[in-house]
């Protein structure tokens, strides 16, 4: 590359310190991060990943010059205008790239395939996904090749039920278990003035219109994903042709009726909650609401009053929606450029272990943090003092880097309440099975779904908040309309067959 006579000259004085009979590999790294005030050079991940012995040997040195997008716009640009024989970086970070665009980038050159590398080249990232073979599936392309490697949360992005134990205990009721017994605590929350102020204030059910009231459709038995779809003995079936879905939506609808489910739950955007939340720090307004974190939604200290509910039963079985599954994908990828691959994926192995870990989201041990007698990682006098330390000592935040979580890291934060919330996500997850297995779509096939999606999930999303709101009455006539246009204006069963070509090819 041009620009790496220029690193060169920018790393001789490390070379004439480093290692005796060290080799210094110079390369450019590029990524996305919105994150203010952050420069990627000065953080506790770089300050020790760059510049150091790639191994216990000391004979292989990298260094990076690091070129960082603050713009998701830009970065989305620069992506899409690499070329294999231009001036290209050797490696992308943080590089948030869509199936689509590995994809594209590898038929163009761009990429290279990771897939021959991984199992020699790292030994952390292989045993993770021995462990998790769907994190495999997840991050391979339809051809077989891996053209980017994948974050590893065990447990994933889940959007979870989030009641407020407060309330609970101010009423002397138990954690709802099953549907009716969640309808019985929704009542009281909605007559007893859980949250004493003396007002009529409390919301005892809030969600953000059909998104999150699918997730809810377990309590009759239903799990499907973003596609309103599930595998069930080896057949790809459609949510609202299901018996249960209608049940499901007269149930929402007696909540509706007895004003149990927010009022404003099909006539907001995400926003609305955390406006609505901060505006009144005196008392918590919401019995149940649905997020990943509740701190997403209720920015003040009532935060802390929401525990995770657990699935409900139906039928004596509990079993909810796994959102996203273990793999972020698309978080790092070699380019044609760089000279030498197999050093680059020796290099990010290490952020497949719990030192890589750390460094990115806790810092420097001894700088950023110490452990106490306790074994609690405790912030030192330099980082409590720091308000931006956060955003200039870590990598968390603007697009997702590579890794693995440490939960034996994350379980030592002094926290009682991080704690309790750590240990209610994994009790939750053991609940949780993906309705559709991990698959990726080639640029042809998303093409030909987004089309047939955008018009059937809209049509499935609007009438759910229609029969829900009493707009149209939920009668034997205007569900069989509403069944009867999915099967043939909207052809269900052309969608269907789509989507079983694709679970039979995964």
């Amino acid at each position: 590359m041009k620009k790496r006579m220029f690193c060169l000259v920018l790393s001789l004085l490390f070379v004439f310190t480093a290692t005796a009979g060290a080799e210094t590999k110079n390369y450019v790294m590029a990524g996305f991060d919105d994150t203010q005030y952050r420069s990627w050079e000065k953080t506790a991940f770089f300050e020790k990943m760059n510049d150091q012995p790639l191994d216990e040997t000391g004979d292989t040195i990298l260094h990076f010059d690091l070129q960082v997008y603050k713009k998701s716009d830009e970065w989305k640009a620069a992506k899409a205008a690499m070329q294999k024989d231009g001036d290209i970086p050797d490696v992308l970070f943080k590089a948030a790239l869509t199936s689509a665009e590995c994809q594209a980038m590898l038929e163009n050159g761009v990429l290279i395939d990771l897939s021959g590398y991984i199992d020699t080249c790292c030994p952390n990232l292989s045993s993770l996904l021995q462990q998790y073979p769907e994190v495999r599936k997840a991050i391979t392309l339809p051809g077989g090749q891996i053209a980017a490697l994948p974050y590893i949360k065990p447990i994933g992005t889940q959007n979870y039920i989030w009641i407020n134990e407060v309330w609970l205990g101010n009423l002397g009721l138990e954690m709802p278990t099953d549907r009716e017994s969640f309808v019985n605590v929704l009542r009281a929350f909605r007559d007893k003035d859980p949250n004493r102020n003396g007002k009529k204030d409390e919301i005892p059910l809030s969600v953000l219109g059909p998104f999150d009231l699918k997730f809810l459709a377990h309590v009759y038995g239903l799990n499907a994903n973003d596609y309103n779809v599930f595998v069930k003995d080896g057949k790809v079936q459609f949510m609202p042709l299901q018996p249960e879905f209608r049940d499901f939506l007269s149930w929402c609808h007696m909540l509706w009726e007895e004003g149990l489910l927010d009022k404003e739950s099909f006539s907001t955007n995400s926003d609305w909650h955390e406006k609505k939340a901060s505006s009144n720090s005196d008392y918590a307004l919401y019995g149940v609401l649905m997020a990943p974190l509740v701190h997403d939604v209720v920015k003040n200290d009532r935060a802390d009053e929401y525990a995770i509910m657990m699935p409900l039963k139906y039928e004596g079985e509990q079993v909810y929606r796994d959102f996203s599954g273990p793999a972020v994908r698309g978080t790092f990828a070699v380019t044609s450029a760089c000279d030498d691959p197999e050093a680059m994926l020796r290099w990010v192995d290490q952020l497949y272990t719990a030192r890589g870990y750390e460094l990115m989201f806790f810092g420097a041990e001894g700088k950023d943090y110490t452990f106490d007698g306790m074994g609690q990682w405790q912030a030192t006098q330099e980082a409590m003092t720091n308000q931006f330390f956060t955003m200039t000592r870590l990598l968390g935040g603007g697009a997702t880097a590579p890794g693995a979580v440490s939960n034996e890291m994350e379980r030592k934060v002094p926290d009682k309440n991080a704690v309790r919330i750590m240990d209610d996500q994994a009790a939750f997850s053991a609940y949780t099975r993906m309705p559709f297995p991990s698959y990726t779509l080639t640029n042809e096939q998303a093409q030909t779904i987004a089309p047939m999606q955008n018009s059937l999930g809209a049509y499935v999303d609007t009438m759910m908040g229609r029969f829900i709101m009493g707009d149209v009455e939920l009668n034997d006539e205007n569900y069989e309309t509403f069944i009867q246009t999915i099967c043939e204006e909207y052809k269900v069963e052309d969608f269907l067959a789509f989507w079983q070509q694709i679970y039979e090819g995964i």
